[in-house]
């Protein structure tokens, strides 16, 4: 609140080249970085955890804030500052800082415990208003299946009065149904007649046709024994037949002799005939 002031009080500074919520560099010495250094270290220690440096840190921030002190307050304010530096504070004010913690810390939980609070009543009220949603939903559906049970139950009537009318027709076709039963055992009876007949008829037929491939097989045997018999005499026959050819073909050659020779007399007489018609011409 001080820095505010200070650098908005007239005359007003000027901000430095980073700014006034950055840390000014070493060589900026002018006063509106010095302010800006001094609120810079300031929210730097406040904003930690647990408030504690590294020797290292320590030294340079109060190097920094030190010489800054004596630029903006003068040699007395630059020589309360070093004294303080080597200042011993009893255990009074340890527990005042102690206390100023703590009561951070709490500030800081109930502003958690505050967010957390407030989460929970928006999902609270995020759940109300589903549950509306819900409730409605479900008495949309209860108006539905109230409908859908009273017009079930003017179909159920509906169906009744059907099957009382066609209860009379059911009772027709239930004896109906045990007429055709008792006919279908006389049925069923006489259809096991017919096929222990049949068995007995099948029965006759493959003892008469086992006897009667016992006479075909016996007569089959006998007409093999022949056509082995006919076999032999056509073998025998074929071999005459060969000969037959034999001899067909060597009169065929024969033949043939006897017609070059019919051939060459022919042309003899044909020969003569020319000569004696020479003959009387030249006569």
């Amino acid at each position: 609140l001080i820095v505010c002031l200070l650098r908005n009080m007239r005359p007003r500074e000027t901000a430095p080249v980073t700014g006034w919520d950055n840390l000014p560099i070493p060589g900026d010495t002018s006063t509106s970085a010095d302010l800006a250094r001094v609120k810079w270290y300031r929210n730097k220690l406040a904003h930690t955890e647990d408030g504690k440096l590294s020797p290292s840190d320590f030294s340079q921030y109060w190097g920094d804030l030190e010489v800054a002190i004596g630029r903006l307050g003068g040699p007395s304010l630059l020589i309360e500052a070093q004294s303080v530096l080597h200042f011993v504070m009893d255990k009074s004010l340890t527990d005042i800082l102690t206390l100023v913690r703590n009561c951070k810390q709490d500030v800081h939980d109930l502003q958690i415990t505050k967010e957390e609070q407030t989460n929970m009543i928006e999902d609270l009220i995020t759940a109300m208003e589903n549950q509306k949603k819900c409730k409605a939903l479900h008495e949309n559906k209860m108006q539905k299946l109230n409908d859908s049970l009273n017009k079930g139950e003017t179909e159920a009537q509906k169906v009744t009065a059907e099957l009382k009318e066609h209860k009379g027709f059911i009772d027709i076709s239930i004896e109906k149904v045990k007429a055709f039963e008792t006919e279908i055992e006389k049925k069923e009876d006489i259809i096991k007649d017919i096929q222990e007949k049949a068995v007995e008829k099948q029965n006759q037929i493959e003892n008469h046709l086992v006897s009667l491939q016992c006479k075909f097989d016996k007569k089959f045997k006998d007409i093999d024994e022949q056509l082995v018999k006919h076999d032999g005499q056509i073998a025998k026959y074929g071999g005459q037949l060969v000969k037959n050819d034999e001899q067909i073909t060597k009169q065929g050659g024969q033949l043939v002799k006897h017609d070059e020779q019919l051939a060459t007399c022919e042309k003899n007489i044909d020969d003569m005939k020319e000569e004696l018609h020479a003959t009387n011409f030249t006569s």
